[in-house]
């Protein structure tokens, strides 16, 4: 076996890990929302007005999820039905989300817990490693 195929079969966990925890995102963001709407109040999204933040949200809220199934599609054999460039894209934009969401929350005018900024600063990284490792074709 080549030296490639066992450095992919090794990472393939990545994808479970960043499916696994792209969908604990949509749980928390879709299933719990703010109190005033009859929600838990758990969102992982920072609550503002600003068209920025705004923004940060809608794309965090559908492209995380969707960055998550598809690294599990990079690291799995039916993945390679996909093109290639179209995965690796998805999965960059959302971690570059995730990141940025994270340093919005840090250095932005919204300030999140440290749980919510450790949670996009895990996803951002479990994407972007998924992607950096199984960027050739097996």
């Amino acid at each position: 076996m080549p030296t490639s195929q066992r450095a992919t079969r090794g990472t393939a966990w990545l994808g479970y890990a960043a499916c696994v925890w792209a969908l604990g995102f949509a749980v928390m963001v879709f299933l719990t929302d703010r109190p005033e709407h009859g929600g838990w109040g758990l969102t992982l999204l920072p609550t503002g007005d600003s068209p920025t933040l705004w923004l940060l949200q809608l794309a965090a809220s559908l492209l995380i999820p969707a960055g998550g199934v598809i690294a599990l599609a990079l690291t799995q054999p039916w993945g390679a039905n996909f093109p290639r460039p179209l995965l690796l894209t998805v999965v960059w934009t959302g971690a570059a989300l995730a990141l940025a969401q994270a340093g919005y929350g840090v250095f932005g005018s919204t300030r999140l817990d440290p749980w919510q900024t450790a949670w996009f600063v895990v996803m951002g990284l479990l994407l972007a490693t998924t992607g950096l490792l199984h960027r050739r074709a097996r």
